[in-house]
């Protein structure tokens, strides 16, 4: 059992919870703290908190709190184990086996095959003949083998069934194959065979790095006797959610966090290609409709986004569909309008580089976009169709908070449909009222969300943060007075770890709970800023503690004596009420 504690500490001891929460959202230093947005509920104003000599994070918004693995356990849905795991072999600790451990899960068993799906494609692609076709398409898209390192990019051969025989021959079941969506039944029930061939593979990695997925760009000659798709992806399994994940999102981290801003395009070989031009604040849809889930993990990195999709009709359409999501996460929006016929993947390579980012920062707001977007080929004549354009652009105005903005653009679209000011006025105050079921909700009432009385958190922080003074005080713990306290579990469990020598700290503490509650009122106590008290503010604390129990107890007893007729246990209770009353005029 020490062993196993000795092994948590140490991995937490690598695993600094700022690098790490840094590598999901973005902070800022604030005092000795660090900020950001929390990523567990919607919210404009940070109130995301990490405490780096601490190590622990804590909302005050929703109450989320804990440790680097809490942390990660919330965000990435894992369980302890897995989270540990992660940690240790990314900070490069062994982790001993035993023979009792349990077979791995089901989540573990598909990461496994896609790392080893990913180890095949990448092999595929290297090999002198078969990945010929691939190297030479790649090579005309302008993809140096730089970038396609960077982006693990491989290749699926034509055969019908090399990597379903190479991941079973690694070990991985028939079963476990299907439900990683590596490979398709065969619809008479016969077998099953890759689902990825000759295509160039791209492989869809989390934000904690680990691939859950692929897409597959097909390279295959396009003939009348066989037509397929021109991308094709993995199917949403337990560790890919289609609406939650963006492709690149775990390569550009770094630059979009520097950059505060994210250019958002659509396939991958527009993410490659733009990648390749030094252009790396950039992540993809994957083809998929932009959604919310999508506007959240990017609203935990950056402050605006450019949207850059295709110039035809679907691509416009889908750049007009991803605003509400981005504009309800409160970020800065723009729409990079590319030429006619063109798509960010061809653009960048004919203009250049230093002409498209040119192009990005002269972009306009997503509002003007949309305006032009909705007026572009309106029969201003036609009555139905200003209805049409005015309820395109409505949604969007009514989600702006600023009242100058919404004035700004009401006579600006008023003028490009032939209106008076006050009808649009008139419309958007009623787009207004409905447009409030829309926008992101207010932060979720916190769960547990009483604050620790000052007593208890002043006694805490001191039997945490001062050695001296917690030796000096715990023998003084009358855990019979205290155990009834919000803080009593806690002062029991410091009192255990000092009686082992362990090291006692805030996030090492919070880990020797399960119940929510205790680790939220833990971190609650480890964010107060004020100083901590001295040993006699510490007396004066359990003074006050034990003295709030001797009352509540003189409570309970006065309603007994109340309430019996027996008069020896009525002298009983009244000699045990004065009793404590005499304690507690001691006590104050």
């Amino acid at each position: 059992m020490s062993s196993d504690r000795e092994l948590v500490d140490r991995v937490r001891s690598a695993a600094d919870i700022v690098r790490t929460v840094g590598e999901y959202l973005h902070l800022r230093k604030a005092g000795r703290r660090y900020v950001g947005l929390c990523p567990f509920h919607a919210e404009k104003t940070p109130s995301f908190s990490v405490d780096e000599q601490k190590q622990l994070f804590h909302c005050f918004g929703c109450g989320a709190g804990g440790d680097v693995f809490k942390f990660l356990m919330l965000h990435e849905k894992l369980e302890f184990r897995e989270v540990l795991e992660m940690l240790a072999e990314k900070h490069g600790i062994e982790i001993p086996r035993r023979q009792d451990l349990q077979p791995r899960g089901l989540k573990d068993r598909l990461y496994d095959a896609n790392a080893a799906a990913a180890e095949y494609f990448r092999s595929a692609l290297a090999h002198k003949d078969a990945g010929r076709p691939a190297r030479d398409y790649l090579a005309t898209r302008g993809i140096r083998s730089g970038t396609i390192e960077r982006l693990g990019v491989g290749y699926a051969p034509r055969e019908w069934e090399g990597l379903k025989r190479h991941l079973l021959g690694k070990g991985f079941t028939a079963a476990e194959l299907a439900t990683s969506g590596l490979v398709v039944s065969k619809s008479d029930g016969s077998g099953s065979y890759d689902r990825f061939r000759e295509r160039v593979i791209f492989p869809i990695v989390s934000t904690g790095g680990k691939i859950v997925g692929f897409g597959g760009r097909t390279i295959a000659a396009q003939n009348g006797e066989r037509q397929e798709p021109k991308y094709m992806n993995s199917p949403e399994t337990a560790i890919y959610s289609k609406s939650e994940t963006l492709y690149g999102l775990y390569q550009a981290r770094d630059a979009v966090r520097r950059e505060r801003v994210a250019v958002l395009v659509e396939g991958y070989m527009d993410f490659a290609s733009l990648f390749e031009a030094g252009i790396e604040n950039v992540v993809a849809s994957c083809g998929t409709a932009f959604t919310d889930g999508h506007a959240r993990q990017l609203a935990r990195f950056v402050d605006g986004v450019v949207v850059n999709y295709d110039a035809d009709n679907a691509g416009r359409a889908a750049a007009l569909r991803s605003l509400s999501p981005l504009v309800a996460k409160g970020l800065g929006v723009k729409v990079f309008r590319l030429p006619t016929g063109e798509d960010p993947d061809l653009y960048v390579r004919r203009a250049g580089a230093e002409t498209y980012r040119r192009e990005l920062e002269a972009a306009p707001a997503y509002m003007d976009y949309a305006i032009e977007e909705a007026v572009a080929g309106c029969d201003l004549g036609s009555p139905k169709e200003k209805v049409n354009a005015l309820n395109q652009v409505l949604p969007l105005l009514a989600a702006l908070e600023s009242p100058v903005e919404r004035s700004h653009y009401v006579p600006i679209l008023a003028d490009r449909l032939s209106l008076d000011d006050a009808v649009v006025m008139d419309q958007l105050a009623r787009a207004a009222k409905e447009k409030k079921l829309t926008i992101a909700p207010p932060p979720p009432a916190r769960p547990g969300g009483e604050q620790p009385r000052l007593a208890e958190a002043g006694l805490v922080r001191i039997l945490v943060e001062d050695t001296v003074a917690r030796r000096e005080l715990i023998p003084q713990l009358e855990l019979e007075h205290l155990g009834e306290t919000g803080i009593g579990p806690i002062l029991t469990e410091i009192r255990v770890m000092s009686a082992r020598d362990e090291e006692i700290g805030y996030a090492a503490l919070s880990a020797r709970f399960a119940d929510e509650r205790i680790v939220r009122l833990i971190g609650r106590i480890a964010m107060q800023t004020e100083p901590v008290g001295d040993l006699n503010y510490a007396r004066s604390c359990i003074a006050s503690l034990q003295r709030d129990h001797l009352l509540a107890e003189c409570r309970r007893i006065q309603r007994r004596i109340e309430a019996t007729a027996d008069g020896s246990v009525h002298a009983e209770l009244t000699a045990k009420k004065f009793e404590m009353s005499q304690r507690i005029r001691e006590l104050s």
